[in-house]
């Protein structure tokens, strides 16, 4: 799409990927976000590096990738701005655990009691951004966000840069049936579970 070459082309992300990854560097994705007025869904915490199976099967190191992050539209505590635990990139990969997210898909997030302890360690960062402002951070990076509960638009653009590498297919493959044959799993349990028992049921105990 000729307005997004704006973001790929553009001589500063341009400059700092090069600057960090080398000059044989390509971008591996881009996404564009919406997480609309009123509904847009939150994300979960967590390190981009749990999922290196899926967008870059056989790559050797996590520090061979770079995140750009573009803010489309102001990004405030009211709309959902991202998050980040600052410094734990440093802690290596981090305990995580496979969930189903708001739209049905696999997601990895940070164990619960292992968000406790970098919080307590690093705090939370809320990052305010304007129009057209530009975030890069590496992938050991732990980040998220809240619902956009809002009236107000929040869309965003997620590049990835990455060093060349030398794909893996039976990763892929072995990641892929993982992560689709959960998302099944927790649906089928969940359809079972209604069908045992009228949750609803429950109401009818109040006078």
């Amino acid at each position: 799409d000729e307005k997004l070459r704006v973001v790929y082309e553009n001589p500063y992300i341009l400059s700092l990927c090069e600057m960090k990854l080398g000059k044989k560097f390509v971008f591996n994705h881009l996404m564009v976000n919406n997480k609309a007025p009123w509904i847009g869904p939150g994300a979960e915490w967590h390190q981009e590096r749990f999922n290196v199976d899926t967008f870059a099967p056989g790559s050797k190191s996590w520090t061979n990738f770079m995140q750009i992050y573009v803010a489309l539209d102001p990004h405030t505590l009211e709309n959902g701005c991202l998050k980040i635990i600052p410094h734990t990139h440093k802690e290596g990969i981090l305990p995580h655990e496979d969930v189903v997210n708001d739209n049905f898909g696999h997601k990895r997030r940070v164990t619960y009691s292992e968000m406790t302890r970098i919080h307590k360690k690093y705090g939370i960062k809320n990052v305010l951004m304007k129009r057209g402002d530009v975030l890069f951070f590496n992938h050991g990076l732990v980040h998220g966000s809240a619902t956009n509960n809002s009236p107000l638009q929040r869309k965003s653009i997620v590049l990835q840069a990455r060093k060349p590498y030398e794909r893996d297919d039976e990763v892929f493959q072995k990641e892929t049936t993982h992560r689709r044959s959960f998302v099944l799993k927790a649906l089928q349990d969940k359809i079972d579970q209604i069908n045992k028992k009228n949750m609803y049921n429950d109401f009818k105990k109040g006078k």
